[in-house]
């Protein structure tokens, strides 16, 4: 099945128009996942982290299927607090 990505930003919103072929629902989330973390990483090499954006995943027939936020496609592991 197509599934198409797309994304909400500080930039703004792309819509994603060609899509990518997934075989199931798990592997279009992971699909998602890995475009939140390369559009992170490359605004991150840019001296900038937002993870305020998203991603809207639809289907070939279907409006928004799922959404990943981009806070959600990481594990974040902040400093302490304290002396």
């Amino acid at each position: 099945m197509r599934y198409y990505f797309d994304v909400h930003n500080g930039i703004g919103f792309t819509r994603d128009e060609e899509g990518q072929n997934a075989a199931d629902i798990s592997s279009a989330r992971r699909i998602a996942i890995e475009s939140v973390r390369s559009i992170v990483r490359e605004e991150a090499s840019k001296g900038a982290l937002d993870l305020r954006g998203k991603v809207d995943v639809r289907g070939e027939e279907a409006d928004s299927m799922f959404t990943i936020a981009f806070i959600d496609a990481f594990e974040l592991l902040l400093p302490l607090e304290g002396p």
